[in-house]
Protein backbone atom coordinates (compact mmCIF):
# COMPACT_ATOMS: atom_id res chain seq x y z
CA UNK A 1 0.00 0.00 0.00
CA UNK A 2 1.20 3.95 -0.72
CA UNK A 3 0.65 6.58 1.75
CA UNK A 4 -1.71 8.10 -0.85
CA UNK A 5 -3.71 5.13 -0.02
CA UNK A 6 -4.15 5.26 3.57
CA UNK A 7 -4.66 8.64 3.07
CA UNK A 8 -7.50 8.29 1.04
CA UNK A 9 -8.86 5.40 3.25
CA UNK A 10 -8.74 7.60 5.99
CA UNK A 11 -9.73 11.17 4.49
CA UNK A 12 -8.56 13.01 7.83
CA UNK A 13 -5.76 13.13 9.86
CA UNK A 14 -8.34 12.36 13.09
CA UNK A 15 -9.81 9.79 11.45
CA UNK A 16 -7.02 8.34 10.87
CA UNK A 17 -5.94 8.86 14.49
CA UNK A 18 -9.41 7.66 15.89
CA UNK A 19 -9.38 4.13 13.99
CA UNK A 20 -5.64 3.53 14.15
CA UNK A 21 -3.85 4.69 17.58
CA UNK A 22 -0.94 6.45 15.22
CA UNK A 23 -0.31 10.20 15.18
CA UNK A 24 -1.39 12.01 12.02
CA UNK A 25 2.34 13.05 11.63
CA UNK A 26 3.47 9.61 10.59
CA UNK A 27 0.99 9.89 8.18
CA UNK A 28 2.18 12.82 7.04
CA UNK A 29 6.68 11.65 7.43
CA UNK A 30 4.83 8.58 5.24
CA UNK A 31 3.95 10.47 2.64
CA UNK A 32 7.24 12.23 2.06
CA UNK A 33 9.29 9.29 2.66
CA UNK A 34 7.24 7.81 -0.15
CA UNK A 35 6.22 4.01 1.39
CA UNK A 36 4.57 2.71 4.54
CA UNK A 37 6.58 0.57 7.06
CA UNK A 38 5.76 -3.27 6.26
CA UNK A 39 4.89 -3.76 10.08
CA UNK A 40 2.38 -0.78 10.05
CA UNK A 41 1.30 -1.74 6.28
CA UNK A 42 0.42 -5.60 8.20
CA UNK A 43 -1.64 -3.27 10.74
CA UNK A 44 -3.81 -1.48 8.74
CA UNK A 45 -4.70 -4.24 7.15
CA UNK A 46 -6.19 -5.65 9.87
CA UNK A 47 -7.44 -2.84 11.24
CA UNK A 48 -9.09 -2.13 8.09
CA UNK A 49 -10.07 -6.42 7.26
CA UNK A 50 -8.39 -5.94 4.18
CA UNK A 51 -9.56 -2.83 2.73
CA UNK A 52 -5.86 -2.05 2.87
CA UNK A 53 -3.69 -4.53 1.43
CA UNK A 54 -0.04 -5.07 2.65
CA UNK A 55 3.02 -5.00 -0.22
CA UNK A 56 6.12 -5.48 0.43
CA UNK A 57 8.32 -2.51 -1.11
CA UNK A 58 11.70 -2.33 -2.11
CA UNK A 59 11.59 1.48 -1.16
CA UNK A 60 11.79 0.19 2.68
CA UNK A 61 15.79 -0.14 3.39
CA UNK A 62 15.50 -1.35 6.58
CA UNK A 63 13.47 -4.70 7.05
CA UNK A 64 12.97 -8.00 5.09
CA UNK A 65 9.51 -9.48 5.14
CA UNK A 66 11.69 -12.77 5.74
CA UNK A 67 12.84 -12.15 8.64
Amino acid sequence: MTPLEVKTHYGTGYKFRKETGMSPNTLTNWIKCGYVPFKSQKKLEQLTDGKLNAVWDDKEPYFSPTK
